[in-house]
Order: C-alpha cells, then sequence, then structure tokens
C-alpha cells in the first residue's frame, strides 16, 4: 500500500474525527488511517473511563462525569495535536460524550453542548452500523447501535456538521475515508515555494 508524503496544511494539524456507535469500526479505522499516513490516532477517553467505572461502581452516571469525560478528551487531543505538523485522527470526540449522556440521562446538557460546538472539526466520518457487533464484556449491546446511530446522525444534520458516511466491507470504509482526506488534503495543501498563490 503506497503512503501518502506529509503534507503541510494550513492551519495545521487537521482533525479527523469519528463518530459512530459502539462497535461500528471507528477504532479499527483511525489506527488504519494512522498508519497509512504516518499520524497520530487519539483514544477515546470515554472507553477507559467507563471500563473502570464500571469495575469499581454499579451506581447511576451522573452529568459530572460526563463533564469531566468531555474535559478529559480535550486535554488528550490537544496532547495529540502537539505532536503532528499533518493531521490526528480523533476516535470519538466530545460530540459523542454528549450523544452519551443522552444515551444515559435521557436529556440533553447545556455544558456538554457548548463544550463540543466549540471544538474544531475539519473532518467527520460517521460511521454506520452494519458490521458484525463485537461484545468486549462492557458494550452496552447490539441492540442500542443503530438507535444510537440515529441520534448521532440526527444530531449532526440538526446542527449542520458536515460529514461523510463511512460504510461497507473495511476495505470500501478504508477507502472511502482515505479518498475524503486526500480530497481534504489538497483543498488545504499550502502551495510549493516558488508556485503561483
Amino acid at each position: 500500500m503506497t503512503k501518502t508524503p506529509h503534507v503541510i496544511c494550513r492551519d495545521a494539524p487537521l482533525r479527523i474525527v469519528l463518530v459512530g456507535a459502539e462497535s461500528c469500526g471507528k477504532t479499527t479505522l483511525a489506527k488504519q488511517l494512522a498508519g497509512h499516513y504516518q499520524s497520530w490516532w487519539v483514544p477515546e477517553y470515554w472507553r477507559y473511563y467507563w471500563e473502570a467505572r464500571h469495575l469499581a461502581s454499579s451506581a447511576a452516571l451522573t452529568s459530572e462525569e460526563f463533564i469531566h469525560v468531555a474535559e478529559m478528551q480535550i486535554l488528550i487531543e490537544r496532547h495529540y495535536g502537539k505532536k503532528s505538523e499533518t493531521l490526528i485522527f480523533i476516535d470519538t470526540d466530545t460530540f459523542m460524550t454528549s450523544i452519551w449522556h443522552y444515551r444515559y440521562q435521557r436529556h440533553d446538557s447545556p455544558i456538554l453542548e457548548s463544550i463540543w460546538k466549540k471544538s474544531h472539526r475539519d473532518l467527520v466520518l460517521f460511521c454506520t452500523d452494519e458490521i458484525p457487533f463485537v461484545q468486549d464484556g462492557t458494550r452496552d449491546g447490539e441492540m442500542i447501535r443503530s438507535e444510537m446511530n440515529r441520534w448521532i446522525e440526527e444530531k449532526l444534520m440538526q446542527e449542520s456538521v458536515p460529514y461523510i458516511k463511512i460504510s461497507g466491507s473495511i476495505g470500501e470504509r478504508f477507502t472511502v475515508a482515505k479518498n475524503s482526506i486526500d480530497e481534504l488534503f489538497h483543498r488545504r495543501a499550502i502551495p510549493s515555494q516558488g508556485s503561483a498563490s
């Protein structure tokens, strides 16, 4: 597989965000893309928090916990953003934290809404749920995936957040994502020295 050479972009690094319900291939795709572009993928803090929380307590989640998750996610994204001159792949950002808040609280959080709306995204890749579900012991379950993805897409459309829908096989998903990113690079690339602006 030929790798795309590093391209310095305006306002680098570009932020490529992957969203979608559980077990929709976000992490797999983020790692594939980071490897292809020789860049970094930003892990999902919510997953680590939820796994530890699930083992430690059966008490209901609070809005304050989701706000903590969002704040930590932002810090992690900033850390990885300093490592790259090209782009970073964010495996679930604060937008998804707000979706998970709705999943458990059944209402939106004005604070989380404000946090994710301030976050910059150059490209959103929305991973669909037709791939096989993999239960890792802490996931909610396959039945919630379609409902959550419906919430996600409705929210993206409601807030006029541009996104690319990623579906099909693992190979097809990678190809669609790569083509979208290459197009973004083409639009944002700084002209080489001596070229016309």
